[in-house]
């Protein structure tokens, strides 16, 4: 019986770490396909024209006031590079992000584990774990095309997540020298400086462990309490409100302010029409984006940290006598209004700003805290003593899981490598009219479906910034437009939801 268990177990993990895997390639394959789109042609201007401090200093002045976002994005795209091999950047930018992402969670699991754990997982379990982490955030992401593949706009929403996560990991090492607070300086004015409403987010849950951590002290007086962790959180904390009150002090945010405004209608008129901001929610279609096929990816990734929550308790990593397990599950049901209110603190500043929720984009930090709402769910399910019907149940789910990433695989792969080649072929083709001395306007075939990557297609008006920061990346001497554009075709917006 032993010797079965024992196969079980380890048909398990392999079907664990080739999910994690997998993600991972497909991750990496859209990524290799992946092209600038939209205001990644305007940043990219931005560089050339003003070079690393004046785009910062400009960005931070006129057009945005994220200006660590400005840095992640010079820091990889200000290479003198041809614009038709700029694509191997955008891979390596993503393949540093992914690895960065890891190592964040990684490292999160394992200062988590020290502080909890009476011994700690393997290194192939966290790392394993850590991944299917991450997909399991990818495919709760509301709007996975911007977050995770338009260049600029990762570069502020999921680049503050993971920037979050890792200041997170080193606040809670157990043991810190000084260059670990000269890191949580860092990393946290970083984390906060990318996106407002993540950083308020931020900032309250700082606080909150600090009092938390205060009154389980004098709930429980001759425990010890851990100064280097109050002195960490104090540190992350107040570097996160000074980075939070440099980014709203930008006369950056005044321009972008008054853009909302222009475009926003005001609360309370008598006639309040459809909020025009470009990618703004709309509330028809919460059915289709609470109930969709990525929704579904999402739980079964998610549920696979039930089999990390039963290595633990097969390894006696943590004692589960009756009356913790009672504790651990007191302690999920209060985390279900802790997350709903995490939520709403993400979503309550959208509302206020936009008169309504927003660019989808900036939920990501919701995702990000619904993720780890579920993951945690299912680690503790897995800690149970449970029956062995239910725990064939969740083998299902783990090979459901393998499954439908393999169908989104197959799916996105078509897409891709269909869009990545006909982005190519149009540069090219501008390339051949530029050097043959063209100066007609032209009136090129749009891109096809790029699935979940952002479309970098132009569109009818060779006047609109689109096709004139296109242009000039080229260094074009000719207008260039497409009157059967992908916007057209498709969809009717500019970035795509999925």
């Amino acid at each position: 019986m032993e010797n079965k268990n024992n196969i079980f177990h380890r048909i398990e993990f392999i079907l664990l770490s080739a999910t994690a895997a997998l993600f991972l390639v497909f991750y990496l394959f859209l990524a290799f396909n992946n092209r600038f789109a939209t205001d990644d042609y305007e940043f990219l201007q931005l560089f050339r024209n003003n070079g690393w401090l004046g785009s910062i200093v400009n960005s931070y002045h006129n057009h945005t006031f994220r200006w660590p976002a400005v840095i992640i994005f010079d820091l990889f795209f200000g290479v003198d590079l041809p614009f038709h091999n700029m694509h191997y950047m955008i891979f390596l930018y993503h393949l540093v992000t992914m690895l960065v992402f890891i190592f964040a969670v990684y490292n999160l699991i394992t200062n988590v584990s020290k502080l909890v754990l009476q011994s700690l997982p393997s290194k192939k379990h966290r790392i394993t774990f850590s991944l299917l982490f991450i997909a399991s955030f990818y495919f709760a992401t509301v709007q996975i095309t911007d977050t995770w593949y338009w260049v600029i706009a990762s570069c502020v929403h999921l680049q503050s997540c993971i920037f979050g996560i890792l200041g997170l990991s080193i606040i809670l090492k157990p043991k810190k020298k000084i260059i670990d607070y000269s890191l949580v300086i860092l990393v946290m004015a970083v984390a906060t400086g990318l996106s407002e409403n993540f950083a308020i987010w931020l900032i309250l849950l700082l606080t909150f462990l600090i009092i938390f951590i205060r009154v389980k002290a004098r709930k429980q007086p001759g425990k010890l309490i851990s100064l280097t962790l109050l002195k960490a959180l104090f540190i992350g904390l107040i570097t996160a409100c000074i980075s939070f009150n440099i980014n709203i002090s930008g006369s950056g945010l005044k321009t972008r302010m008054n853009i909302i405004k222009e475009e926003t209608p005001v609360t309370g008129a008598a006639l309040k029409e459809t909020v025009s901001l470009p990618q703004s929610f709309d509330f028809s279609q919460l059915p289709k984006i609470i109930i969709c096929n990525k929704n579904l990816a999402f739980l079964l990734l998610a549920a696979s940290w039930f089999f990390f929550g039963r290595i633990m308790k097969r390894e006696n990593l943590i004692q589960m006598r009756s009356s913790e397990t009672a504790i651990m599950m007191k302690y999920m049901k209060a985390a279900l209004p802790l997350t709903i209110f995490s939520i709403a603190v993400v979503l309550i500043p959208l509302f206020y700003v936009f008169k309504g929720a927003g660019p989808l984009r900036a939920w990501t930090p919701a995702s990000l805290v619904i993720a780890a709402f579920f993951c945690m769910f299912f680690l503790i399910t897995g800690l149970q003593n449970i029956s062995g019907i239910i725990e064939n149940g969740f083998r299902l789910l783990l090979l459901a899981g393998f499954a439908i990433v393999i169908a989104y695989f197959i799916r996105q792969a078509n897409f891709a490598t269909s869009y990545s080649k006909s982005f190519d072929d149009r540069c090219i083709y501008f390339e051949d009219l530029k050097a043959s001395g063209n100066t007609k306007t032209i009136d090129v075939k749009g891109l096809p479906d790029s699935g979940m990557l952002p479309n970098g297609d132009i569109t009818e008006d060779e006047h609109m910034h689109l096709n004139e920061d296109f242009r000039d990346i080229l260094k074009l001497h000719f207008k260039v437009k497409s009157s059967d554009n992908y916007f057209k075709r498709y969809t009717g917006h500019t970035i795509v939801v999925y």
